[in-house]
């Protein structure tokens, strides 16, 4: 995903972590980066759904990962 983020634009960060989540469904750097990219998205459109995914993501994430950096990540 760091690398995509230098070259892509955010829809397709989008599309990509969504395949990625598909496959692997309770990854929670994949929810955070999608949460990310969705708040992005949101803060450009104001599209109220793209807000309400990424908190549920970054919530999903603060809850369950074990990795500090990633709920670290997912609380900024």
């Amino acid at each position: 995903m760091k690398r995509l983020s230098e070259v892509a634009t955010i829809e397709v960060r989008i599309n990509f972590a969504r395949v990625a989540l598909s496959k692997y469904p309770s990854d929670c750097e994949i929810k955070e980066n999608l949460s990310a990219c969705l708040y992005c998205l949101y803060d450009d459109t104001k599209e109220k759904s793209l807000l309400t995914e990424a908190e549920s993501l970054a919530l999903y994430v603060v809850e369950n990962s074990k990795d500090e950096n990633i709920r670290y990540d997912a609380i900024n």
